[in-house]
Order: C-alpha cells, then sequence, then structure tokens
C-alpha cells in the first residue's frame, strides 16, 4: 500500500490506520507498506505499517518488515513500523524488522511489549524512552536502554531472513511456555522444529524454509530455466525464474554475467522474507 498525501492532510498509517475501538491483529505479516508524502503535503507522515489514535489494541505474532513513513524531503517520518498517537498497544510475540528509520514510535498513549524482537531500524528500534514498557524482548539497534533488564537482550542472530539461529539468545527467552503464548505447533528454526516449552522471542512461523528451494543457482553462460536450479550444475539462466521459484528464506547464487532484458523481467522484486 502506498497512501499519499495530495490535498495538504497528514498521511497516517500506510497499511492499516486505527482511530479508537479494538483491535486484534494474530498470525499478519505487513510488509513494504509505505505512508508517502513524497512531493506532497506538510510533512507528517505517522505509522509506515500501523497508525493508532485511542482504543485498546493488540498485535499478536505479526512480522512487520520493511515499512516506511516517508516525509519526502521536508521533515522527518516517525513510527516506520508502528506510531501510537494514543490509547493502548500491546505487542506480543512480534517482530519488527527492517523498517525505514524508527521500528515503534509511543508519542503518546501506552505502549507494552512482550517476547518480542524489535530489529535493524537505521534511527532508532523503539522511541518513547522509559514510557515504553518492554520485556523478555530483543532490542537491538538505536535504543539500547531496555537492554539487560526485565529479561530484556540485545542479541538477535537471524538466519534465512528472520528465522532464528539454534543458541540465539533470543531462543526461550520469552516470560511464559508456548502453551500460554497461544503458539503450540509454531517455529522460530528455518528447520521447521516447532517452539516448545519456554516460548521463543519473536515471531513464529507455521513452518520452516522449503528445503527444495532452499539455494538456487543462476548462471547467464551455462545455465538452462528449464533445469531445476538446485545446485551449480543445473543453473538456471536467469534471475527473474530462480525469483518465480524462490520461497522465504532461499539464497540465490548468481554467477557473474550482464543479465538484461528482454531475457530479464524489470523490476526484478524480492518480496519474500529472507530472500
Amino acid at each position: 500500500n502506498i497512501p499519499k498525501d495530495c490535498d495538504g492532510l497528514s498521511v497516517y498509517g500506510g497499511g492499516v490506520c486505527v482511530m479508537g475501538g479494538g483491535w486484534d491483529f494474530r498470525d499478519c505479516r505487513f510488509a513494504q507498506n509505505w505512508a508517502s508524502e513524497r512531493g506532497y503535503g506538510n510533512g507528517r507522515s505517522r505509522g509506515g505499517g500501523f497508525y493508532f489514535d485511542g482504543g485498546i489494541h493488540r498485535i499478536r505474532n505479526c512480522l512487520v518488515e520493511r515499512n516506511s513513513a516517508d516525509p519526502g524531503e521536508m521533515s522527518v517520518a516517525f513510527g516506520d513500523g508502528a506510531y501510537v498517537e494514543s490509547g493502548t498497544v500491546s505487542v506480543e510475540n512480534c517482530t519488527f524488522v527492517l523498517n525505514h528509520g524508527c521500528g515503534i514510535y509511543r508519542a503518546g498513549g501506552t505502549v507494552n511489549i512482550l517476547d518480542s524482537i524489535i530489529a535493524d531500524h537505521w534511527y532508532s528500534d523503539v522511541t518513547g524512552g522509559p514510557t515504553a514498557t518492554v520485556a523478555n524482548s530483543a532490542i537491538r539497534a538505536g535504543d539500547r536502554i531496555f537492554a539487560g533488564s526485565n529479561g530484556n537482550v540485545s542479541d538477535v542472530e537471524f538466519e534465512r531472513g528472520v528465522y532464528l539461529v539454534p543458541g540465539s539468545a533470543c531462543v526461550d527467552g520469552g516470560s511464559r511456555s508456548v502453551s500460554a503464548a497461544g503458539l503450540d505447533g509454531y517455529t522460530t528454526r528455518a528447520s521447521g522444529a516447532p517452539d516448545t516449552g519456554q516460548v521463543d522471542m519473536g515471531y513464529h512461523w507455521t513452518n520452516g524454509i522449503n528445503w527444495a528451494v532452499a539455494d538456487l543457482y543462476v548462471s547467464l553462460g551455462s545455465g538452462d530455466d528449464g533445469w531445476d536450479g538446485t545446485n551449480a550444475a543445473t543453473a538456471l539462466k536467469t534471475i527473474s525464474t530462480a525469483l518465480t521459484r524462490a520461497s522465504t528464506g532461499t539464497r540465490i547464487h548468481i554467477a557473474a554475467g550482464f543479465y538484461a532484458f528482454p531475457a530479464e523481467t524489470f523490476p526484478l522484486v524480492l518480496d519474500k522474507p529472507g530472500l
């Protein structure tokens, strides 16, 4: 979604704009939403993924990635992952990662973050200081005021996108059991092994990666799009074909060459987590 301000009004919520009420977001992925004022408006973009103003809401087991509250050239964006103007927002077992500038921005109201991962934002992971309650969560970059207290850590260790590396501090780092979190049968591992016992921090998948396409190979000189592409000897010929076959967590190995139109379809779209 790319909502734009064309009439001098502010842009609130590239993915979802919630004004009051009581919403419960569960098992969702919010990705590549953009609250855009580029070239328009008065420079007040708020909430690339979520915008909340009033009400009581929960975000549970959601992946919020690569969203942007883009103010254009004249101002500063706020809450690329989520912006809370007022109300109460609880974030539980979620992963906010690689949103443009700020993961979660608390301007007002109450924000409670539990058993979650907020990481890899260039400006700040959580803005709102100690007025945001954070427990048993990983805050890796930007604000580090939460690390070392209330069961929080600063080390995440992802693989294949946002699956947890075995041995990560986020494994078994949650505050409650898997059953209490309602995540029985879900996984944080690329292998697909279900989370058990103490819940892992962050987003839980319904399955691991598709190992049949875990690695794909492309070679302009020796490849063929009719082949399976699963090793260098049976490489595909085009990046475009590899992208259509890829899944979450796939690694694409590309041999040197000049990959150009019309063999390739541009733009090349990388829309799967961990690709």
